[in-house]
């Protein structure tokens, strides 16, 4: 239900931005920057004839153009905004949004949905141009390809000091075997050693004993 509403008012807005072609369509040398500047240039406007003249409502706009160069005035229905700035298309005649400028994000963010005649709160929607906006998309991509090679170096660091831990253990590992290994050689050959050299003795002490044993008898 709440996609069908959300559905419903983005075509409202879309139909609802046309103008009438030409009446009201001045190029100026800047917009409104508050609500009393606003207000003034409403009054200066045609928007209210417009509005008698053709049985709708027709508001007063100032809105940068398609391509972020000019500022234009207007006279149009207003339209809901989600979540960007608006522009007024001067092909299509229309106001719409500008799906690459996201003023959420701003110094001063604009509501998630507002009407277009609240523009003016919202200055940075007239301060960006086509130069600041494609140089801000570029600094956007590099920052994510600096943060992904950060993140591949990091991966690669941890796995190269995990390697590093993983082959020091082994290497102790390896050590203490060879250390028990050369101790059990070591004690082996001294036990044989041992059993090679006394042995004989043993053999000598033994077959004495026996002949005292025998004299003894005899």
């Amino acid at each position: 239900m709440q996609d069908l509403l959300w559905l419903v008012i983005i075509l409202c807005s879309c139909l609802g931005g046309y103008t009438k072609p030409n009446e009201f369509v001045k190029r100026v040398k800047k917009c409104p920057s508050n609500k009393q500047e606003w207000e003034r240039a409403v009054k200066k406007s045609r928007c209210e004839l417009m509005s008698r003249s053709y049985e709708n409502i027709y508001n007063y706009h100032c809105l940068k153009d398609e391509w972020l160069d000019n500022c234009i005035e207007v006279c149009a229905p207003s339209i809901v905004i989600i979540g960007h700035c608006p522009e007024y298309n001067t092909v299509g005649d229309l106001i719409q949004e500008n799906f690459l400028l996201d003023c959420t994000k701003f110094t001063v963010p604009c509501p998630k949905v507002y009407n277009s005649t609240d523009i003016y709160k919202y200055q940075e929607c007239y301060e960006i141009t086509t130069e600041t906006l494609v140089e801000n998309i570029l600094t956007h991509d590099d920052k994510e390809e600096r943060q992904i090679e950060h993140l591949d170096s990091t991966t690669f660091l941890q796995s190269s000091l995990l390697t590093r831990e993983e082959n020091s253990n082994l290497q102790v590992y390896d050590n203490k075997w060879r250390f028990n290994w050369i101790f059990a050689v070591i004690v082996g050959f001294i036990a044989l050693f041992c059993a090679v050299f006394f042995y004989p003795f043993f053999l000598i002490k033994k077959m004495s004993h026996r002949s005292n044993t025998i004299k003894v008898l005899s």
